[in-house]
């Protein structure tokens, strides 16, 4: 079994919602962080359509931030550090501290232009749920660090049916260290009462993988992969997934402890391409040309491809072996006379291809 690699200890600070705080919604986005670049103006005109049937002219209108948490511990600065290359989600507790109903003509969109080869999501994520005032939501984003080191400000602003924003924007900054000045990146001290496992790191198109995990304790555990939501996918503290994958995809699993500190883990499976066509290394039968009846014919095979391939062999289309290894021998021993064809044929992801070698029985 494979083990998982671990992620940052997710020290996400406990975030306590006020007394007069009951409504609580989990947005979700994908963003990617680009090279710092020019913010976007953001239009103050009215957006048709998107204007709410609350007053959005006639209240007053404001937000805000309670909490930043995420993946990794962020600093109090709102910085966290990231390792180059590596998927990440940041998020914030807000508070809804105007007169206006949140709802759906309100959305998150980011400050920062999306530009990066990797991803470009930029997507607005509009509220789902009403938020009235005094209450609060979270608001998450999944962000992928850059490959190269540098500081990466982020930012994502609330905006309303009017195109304005509200309130504060919310920032980060990702640093992705490289520079001779950079500190290492901590060491992470593998948790004994968490278990994540893969049948293998590596499979074929359609071939089993087993997922499986146990956690002694935790306040709630969540297993998704690439592209879900974890929020929907909560799972019992022992379970096992089996998938038949098409293509390479991360596993992820979200603990998240009794104190609300979170530990991520992920296990990476890539699905190998189809190899080409085998090649019959060797293929040989002896012995040759006129060969007297009674005296049995020895046959053996070489054939080069990947572990899925398989051989058969017949003669004169009469099966003598099937799913046969890469590499083996047979012995025929003929009970008639006149022409011997043997065929070898050799069939793997991308095909098959065949070989035939002839002889005469005698009498």
């Amino acid at each position: 079994m494979v083990g998982a690699c671990k992620g940052q200890n997710d020290t996400s600070i406990p975030i306590t919602t006020p007394p007069h705080s009951t409504a609580t919604a989990v947005l979700v986005a994908t963003v990617v962080i680009p090279k710092p670049s020019t913010s976007p103006q953001i239009s103050d005109s009215p957006t048709p359509g998107l204007k709410s049937s609350s007053e959005l002219s006639k209240c007053f209108d404001d937000m805000k931030i309670l909490a930043t948490f995420g993946s990794v511990p962020v600093d109090q600065s709102n910085t966290f550090v990231a390792w180059p290359g590596e998927d990440y989600f940041l998020g914030w507790r807000i508070r809804n501290t105007g007169a206006c109903f949140w709802d759906s003509a309100y959305s998150l969109e980011a400050v920062n232009s999306i530009q990066n080869q990797r991803l470009a999501a930029t997507t607005p994520v509009v509220l789902k749920n009403r938020v009235a005032p005094g209450n609060s939501i979270e608001v998450q984003f999944n962000v992928s660090a850059p490959l190269s080191p540098g500081d990466y400000p982020v930012s994502w602003v609330l905006l309303n049916g009017y195109r304005e924003p509200v309130g504060q924007e919310l920032r980060a900054t990702i640093h992705v260290p490289g520079d001779s000045n950079d500190k290492p990146l901590p060491t992470i001290t593998p948790n004994p009462n968490v278990q994540f496992e893969a049948s293998s790191t590596q499979v074929a198109p359609y071939e089993k993988l087993v997922l499986s995990w146990e956690v002694k304790q935790a306040k709630v555990v969540y297993f998704y992969s690439t592209g879900h939501a974890w929020m929907s996918n909560q799972v019992p503290l022992k379970g096992v997934r089996v998938f038949y994958p098409t293509m390479s995809a991360d596993y992820n699993l979200r603990v998240v402890n009794e104190n609300n500190t979170v530990e991520s883990y992920k296990i990476e499976v890539e699905i190998e391409p189809p190899l080409g066509l085998p090649d019959i290394f060797s293929f040989e039968i002896a012995p040759k040309g006129n060969v007297p009846l009674g005296i049995c014919v020895d046959i053996s095979w070489a054939v080069r491809g990947g572990l899925t391939t398989r051989v058969s062999l017949s003669v004169n289309e009469n099966p003598l072996v099937a799913d046969a290894d890469r590499v083996g021998d047979y012995s025929d021993c003929p009970t008639s006379t006149g022409l011997k064809i043997y065929t070898l044929i050799a069939n793997g992801p991308a095909g098959s291809v065949s070989e035939s070698k002839i002889i005469h029985v005698v009498p």
